[in-house]
C-alpha cells in the first residue's frame, strides 16, 4: 500500500490527471481499494471516482466493512444483510469494480485486536496503491474504524 487519503476533490483531480490518458499498459495500472463501513458508503461517496478508474482498466475494489444488517427499517438483520448485500454487488456490476465483504456488523462495528488483524490482513493481501475511505471525523460510530487504522500506521 502507498497512499491512504479521505475522499477530498484535490485529491481525485490530481489522480485523473495523473492517470486521463487511458493508457492500457498493465506496469501503469493502479489497483483503488475504497472502504466503506456499510453498503452503499463506497458508492455514494466515490462512485465517480469509482467508475472513472474501473472504465480506465484500474482495478477497483469496494470494501464493505458490514452487510448492511441494521439498514432497513422493519427488516431482521438478516433481510437487511440480504437485500443491501444484493444492491451492493449490483452497483458494483454497474461501477465494473469488486465487491469485497470484511464480516463486521452494522451498528456495531468494532477496534479490537482481532478486528484490528483481520482489516490489517485484509489490505495487505489486496495490496492497494490507494485507499479512499471515510472521512475521520464523520459522526456514525460504524465509520470511525478505517480512518482509524489508517491513522495507526502513521497514513494521511
Amino acid at each position: 500500500m502507498k497512499t491512504s487519503v479521505p475522499i477530498a476533490i484535490g485529491t481525485t483531480i490530481g489522480l485523473t490527471q495523473l492517470h486521463a490518458s487511458g493508457d492500457k499498459n498493465p506496469e501503469n495500472k493502479l489497483k483503488i481499494l475504497v472502504v466503506g463501513a456499510h453498503p452503499d458508503d463506497p458508492e455514494t461517496v466515490c462512485g465517480g471516482t469509482m467508475a472513472l478508474y474501473s472504465g480506465m482498466g484500474h482495478e477497483v475494489v469496494a470494501a464493505y466493512l458490514t452487510r448492511g444488517e441494521a439498514g432497513i427499517e422493519g427488516k431482521s438483520n438478516e433481510e437487511s444483510a440480504s437485500i443491501r448485500t444484493a444492491e451492493a454487488i449490483t452497483s458494483c456490476g454497474i461501477l465494473k469494480v469488486r465487491p469485497a465483504f470484511i464480516g463486521q456488523l452494522d451498528g456495531s462495528c468494532e477496534i479490537t485486536a482481532d478486528r484490528y488483524n483481520q482489516m490489517t490482513d485484509f489490505i495487505k493481501k489486496e495490496d492497494p496503491d490507494i485507499i479512499f475511505t471515510h472521512w475521520p471525523i464523520d459522526s456514525h460510530r460504524d465509520l470511525g474504524f478505517v480512518p482509524y487504522w489508517s491513522m495507526m500506521h502513521g497514513l494521511p
